[in-house]
């Protein structure tokens, strides 16, 4: 278990909830009296925001299989389908007279009935000097192997990842990634596509890069039946729930974790437009599904070989109410963010999705105490933290070492980072409490760090 301050004491006030996001889970944290519960902030069913859920007086009785409730504590309610779960424990519970929150088809994703519940993960809290800790597990690691491998598009390869021992592979919210462990040493994360299937296997969709790093052409080289191990699930990009409309927007490649978004949102009958922006739409991958598809009546492709470009502007304009999910090349992950800001849309609202990004890891010299490691340790002006620190023998996960996955988040107990990530958010970066080391540095000279 690794521990992560989430928030002062102050910043969840009696009665109040906070939404944070750490090493790649979303955490919703509420705080009764002086007690601070820690809960996964998407529902198992359909991956609204607990957060945004309503909490009663209610919970279940203690006996098993028993579903009376009773009033000896607080339940937490989706604010979907009206599912609830007891805030403390993450037992869930349905009661068909009070489904239907809002008018969305009672089935799952994966086809089942809305009674067979599932419990929520909670985690343990703890307070110290005014910090509120969260505990976290570090994530599994499963053997898999390559079920199927077949050509989607030009350069773009689509693979069926199954566990090896034939089990399901964990379920995932549409736009959440996972690790695969590759050849040579290689660790890079992937968008799932779509939804969570029945078979408990993984899809997905890889283009091959001309100046890749060696991910894209490590997957490019697998075949059917090769194994491999993969990561559990993170998400930093998640649909958000209960909100008004949606607006998704994918450029080449960034449909993969849009995909699944867009499919569970015409499923739910929520109302969104999904902008697809492709050189060609001969070679777009999954248009073919998009157009056959639920999803056909919100697609609205813009195929740059046809003069089709999208007036980035007036798509966010069109609804200013709603949430607005971009992914793609930088270029355009920077002309929708420019757009957004220049429209004067809530910050909040926007939700990105990098692939990659161009960081500069060097500069001035400073210091990291690993408190934990019980290690002081000099980061150079040519090296990373993260480098310094895996060379020095302290684990610190890797993936993209590109500050785009989130996978070596870690938290500040003591200094102020230089943040060059861009997963972390504004909020989170104000607050100096995370670094991620495979980038950032330093502005004070000494960061201590929970490591």
């Amino acid at each position: 278990m690794t521990r992560h301050v989430v928030a002062t004491v102050d910043e969840v006030p009696p009665g109040g909830r906070k939404r944070v996001t750490v090493a790649g889970r979303d955490i919703a944290l509420f705080r009764l009296g002086e007690e601070y519960l820690a809960i996964q902030d998407r529902c198992p069913h359909e991956g609204a925001s607990l957060c945004a859920g309503q909490l009663t007086g209610l919970v279940l009785s203690d006996r098993p299989g028993h579903y009376e409730l009773t009033r000896q504590g607080e339940i937490l309610r989706c604010p979907w389908h009206g599912w609830e779960f007891d805030i403390r424990t993450g037992r869930s519970w349905c009661d068909p007279e009070r489904m239907r929150v809002r008018s969305f088809p009672t089935m799952t994703a994966r086809g089942a009935e809305l009674e067979d519940s599932q419990d929520a993960e909670t985690f343990p809290v703890t307070i110290e000097r005014d910090y509120v800790l969260v505990e976290i597990a570090a994530p599994a690691i499963h053997d898999a192997v390559v079920a199927q491998r077949r050509v989607l598009a030009e350069r773009i390869v689509l693979l069926e990842i199954a566990r090896a021992d034939g089990g399901a592979l964990p379920g995932f919210v549409p736009g959440a990634h996972a690790d695969l462990h590759l050849s040579g040493g290689l660790v890079r994360p992937y968008s799932l596509v779509g939804e969570p299937e029945a078979d408990g296997r993984w899809r997905i969709a890889v283009l091959l890069e001309a100046a890749s790093r060696g991910g894209s052409a490590a997957v490019h080289a697998l075949h059917e039946g090769d194994a491999l191990r993969v990561g559990s699930p993170r998400s930093h990009f998640a649909l958000v729930g209960a909100a008004k409309a949606h607006c998704l927007i994918a450029g080449g490649i960034g449909i993969t974790p849009l995909l699944g978004m867009a499919t569970r949102l015409a499923r739910l009958g929520e109302e969104f437009v999904l902008h697809y922006c492709v050189r060609s739409g001969d070679t777009a991958a999954f248009l073919p599904d998009l157009r056959a598809g639920a999803v056909a009546p919100h697609l609205r492709l813009h195929d740059a070989a046809e003069g089709g470009r999208l007036d980035i502007a007036a798509a966010l304009a069109a609804n200013p109410e709603a949430e607005i999910y971009v992914c793609g090349p930088q270029r355009l992950v920077d002309a929708v963010s420019a757009a957004h800001a220049a429209l004067g849309l809530p910050p909040v609202r926007l939700h990105v999705e990098r692939f990659a990004a161009e960081v500069a890891t060097g500069g001035a010299p400073f210091t990291i105490e690993a408190r934990r490691s019980g290690r002081v340790l000099d980061i150079p002006a040519d090296r990373s933290a993260a480098e310094v620190l895996v060379e020095a023998g302290i684990p610190v996960p890797l993936s993209c070492e590109q500050g785009v996955c989130g996978s070596c988040v870690t938290t500040v107990l003591a200094g102020e980072p230089e943040h060059r990530d861009s997963v972390l958010t504004a909020e989170e970066k104000a607050a100096n409490r995370q670094i991620a080391l495979c980038c950032s540095r330093a502005r004070s000279g000494r960061l201590v760090l929970d490591i």
